[in-house]
């Protein structure tokens, strides 16, 4: 005796297998925070997102009387264009650091001078 086959269309197997495909699809994943998630001080002070400029290089000096607040910086090297300077002024009221204030180290214009860009 032959057995008897049956030819199942596409749709039909598409069909049969999308219940357990959305099971597994929908499985709960356990999120772990990372380990230093809200151990941040926030210091206030002034933190530089670069290291000091080499001999040569356009550079923006650390102090400007242009804004007082990078003195906070303290003296030092120069630091390179493209240079970004964070001002922090503690935690808000959700415990996150509150940023008062950036600078940034400009390109050099025409006459080969370099300035900060400050915000406020």
């Amino acid at each position: 005796m032959k057995a008897a086959t049956r030819r199942i269309q596409p749709a039909q197997a598409l069909l049969s297998v999308l219940p357990l495909a959305l099971v597994v699809a929908c499985k709960p994943v356990e999120v772990i925070d990372a380990p230093d998630a809200g151990l941040r001080e926030c210091k206030k002070g002034a933190y530089a997102f670069c290291d000091a400029a080499a001999p040569g290089v356009p550079a923006c000096a650390r102090q400007d009387p242009a804004y007082k607040r990078l003195s906070e910086l303290g003296p030092g090297p120069g630091l390179p264009t493209g240079c970004t300077v964070n001002f922090v002024d503690g935690k808000d009221v959700n415990g996150e650091c509150k940023l008062d204030a950036l600078c940034r180290c400009r390109e050099p214009d025409e006459a080969g001078a370099t300035a900060w860009s400050c915000f406020p």
